[in-house]
């Protein structure tokens, strides 16, 4: 079986310098940590590091232990049939809609409870979000719902889009500033999404900008949209790496049997190939998956394998040894949500312990596989008279994820 191997001290490295970096600059930083299911050592690893609120897609039962109702984050748009579940569950949401704003208003009368609201504005990547000519009409009908709060403006950028923001981006948010100041309110949350913000603060400041909502400099280290380092680095890229199995090793002639269709293999000369399952796209898209053995190069798949060309390998695999993989952002979530693949915490004992003995120039031991296995999480309905806002007790040690 494939398993992800998820290193929480390199984690913890990236997390730190980004904390470091915001703090700085007087940015709020909030993690996002949708690609790998807000995996539990993770989220513990940031609490532990000083990250006090959370932005998740959607409601996760197997957080209620870790996460008050407060520190979570609602980063999606709420669907007017979900609006019970977003108050009983987040202490804020990101919203557009008056009609969800009158639906949640209700739904947080009904609870007793109140919610803050932070509304998403149009900014140029036109995926989401109010157009700017409607946000103050919005805000007023929003002021005027007696148990929902006003918490400030927000919207996304770049995420997964081609959208690069420049310096006019501060004309945008600075009207939205002056617009909360012409309702009397104060120092509003500015939140902007996408990790391409990094390096735009950098280059430019904050400006208006209170808070950023980031995944990627947590996870993998790296600006995947400028395909360039990250800023304040260097960064841990090895939070994640995907192992799996080689299960054939062979020497391919030129020769072949038809035609040839666009993506063939055969056309390479005689080339040395190795098999490795299960690792395929059913189980792990190619784009963004990076074969960590020197000189290896993915050159195709079948509906089961990963096709490794190896002629120029440092390493000379058998069958039975496990070849590395650094996921993107793509190959990581598909991993985390697939049932073909483990997911394991890395510790000493265990690091660096994927590449074959004896054949390996850097000289790491061989893989003891560990008994863990952690199945898939329970994402269970959650029972509103449970609801318990007060603060949650940290989970001690590790648990398997079945069981949370």
């Amino acid at each position: 079986m494939s398993k992800i191997v998820f290193d929480t001290q390199a984690l913890a490295e990236n997390a730190q310098r980004l904390l470091g970096w915001a703090s700085g600059l007087g940015l709020e930083v909030v993690p996002v940590l949708k690609a790998v299911r807000e995996f539990p050592p993770a989220v513990e690893t940031l609490i532990e590091v000083g990250f006090s609120r959370f932005g998740l897609p959607k409601f996760e039962k197997h957080l209620d232990t870790l996460l008050t109702r407060e520190a979570k984050t609602l980063i999606q748009l709420t669907a007017p049939s979900s609006v019970a579940e977003t108050v009983y569950n987040f202490g804020r949401s990101l919203q557009s809609s008056p009609k969800v704003l009158r639906l949640l208003d209700r739904a947080a009368g009904a609870a007793n409870l109140t919610h803050e609201v932070v509304l998403m504005v149009n900014l140029g990547d036109n995926r989401e979000g109010l157009e700017p000519s409607l946000v103050s009409e919005a805000l007023d009908f929003l002021l005027g719902l007696p148990n929902l709060v006003f918490r400030g403006f927000g919207s996304i950028l770049t995420c997964l889009g081609d959208l690069l923001p420049g310096p006019e981006l501060f004309d945008s948010l600075r009207s939205l500033v002056d617009l909360a100041a012409s309702r009397k309110i104060p120092n509003p949350v500015l939140s902007l999404g996408g990790s391409v913000m990094c390096a735009f603060v950098n280059a430019h400041g904050p400006g208006p900008i209170t808070q950023l909502r980031l995944g990627d400099p947590f996870l993998l280290g790296y600006d995947v949209y400028r395909e360039t380092e990250l800023p304040a680095g260097p960064w841990r890229r090895d939070v994640c790496r995907l192992e799996a199995e080689v299960v054939e090793v062979s020497l391919r002639p030129k020769a072949h049997n038809g035609s040839l269709s666009p993506r063939a293999l055969l056309d390479m000369g005689r080339f040395q190939a190795g098999k490795v399952y299960p690792c395929s796209p059913q189980t792990v898209p190619l784009e963004g998956l990076e074969c960590l053995w020197p000189g290896a190069a993915i050159v195709g798949s079948t509906a089961g394998y990963i096709v490794l060309e190896l002629s120029d390998c440092q390493i000379r695999p058998e069958v039975g040894d496990l070849v590395s993989f650094r996921p993107g952002y793509w190959p990581m979530a598909t991993a985390f949500r697939s049932r073909d693949v483990k997911v394991e915490l890395e510790t000493p004992a265990t690091r660096g312990r994927s590449q074959p003995q004896g054949r390996d120039p850097l000289g790491h031991g061989p893989h003891d596989p560990g008994p863990l296995d952690h199945g898939p999480l329970d994402h269970g309905p959650h029972d509103p008279g449970q609801l318990d806002s007060g603060p949650r007790s940290k989970s001690k040690g590790w648990r398997r994820l079945s069981s949370l």
